[in-house]
């Protein structure tokens, strides 16, 4: 079993309410997002990115951050000054952006249903973690009026509707150790193993 690792720190500061939100609403931000709703269209319409109700994994990023420059509206443009290291549009608005943060916008905004993601909270931040799974590929974009913690002055929030599976335990969240991404894969066998039998004990208490 694979496991995908979150955490769910927008600019890098942990959001303190993130377990209490998923536990209420069953949703998960996507990481470096950008609440603009039109391009998201957009690329949904692109067979290069998508195709059968999916957004496809394995794309050329080169192709999809030209996609962005050509077809990110004005507002958008503004907005994602402070994501994926853009800086500044020149005179022809050709966006800066760094591919690793576009990577893992796009690796979360492609999971696909089905998969078992590990929500990590910071240590000393957000001592807890969290097992879901994804449940739908459509993204929803949450008013920020309707959502208590937003990093930025975005008008939406960019979310997906998971299956919240159950908390692990103090144990297993204190040995598997978070990086310094947004989104990673669980890779060493211990850690696989630990999640692993996390979920088979919270999946055996749903059944029961």
């Amino acid at each position: 079993m694979n496991f995908v690792c979150k955490h769910d720190a927008p600019g890098g500061t942990q959001d303190p309410n993130t377990f209490k939100r998923l536990y209420k609403n069953s949703r998960v931000r996507i990481c470096w997002l950008f609440p603009d709703v039109e391009l998201i269209t957009k690329i949904k319409s692109d067979r290069r990115f998508y195709e059968k109700n999916q957004f496809i994994q394995k794309i050329n990023i080169e192709e999809l951050k030209e996609f962005i420059k050509k077809n990110l509206s004005l507002n958008g443009k503004q907005t994602m000054v402070n994501h994926f290291g853009a800086t500044h549009f020149n005179d022809d608005k050709v966006l800066n952006m760094k591919n690793g943060c576009l990577q893992q916008f796009w690796r979360d905004l492609s999971l696909p249903i089905g998969t078992i993601m590990y929500i990590r909270g910071k240590s000393g931040k957000l001592n807890e973690g969290c097992l879901v799974q994804i449940i739908s590929s459509e993204i929803e974009f949450i008013p920020k009026s309707e959502y208590d913690y937003v990093d930025c002055d975005y008008p939406y929030v960019m979310c997906r509707n998971v299956n919240v599976i159950g908390k692990v335990s103090t144990t297993t969240y204190e040995r598997i150790q978070g990086i310094r991404r947004s989104i990673w894969n669980i890779k060493t066998k211990d850690e696989k193993e630990l999640l692993a039998r996390e979920f088979d004990k919270l999946t055996k208490t749903i059944r029961e």
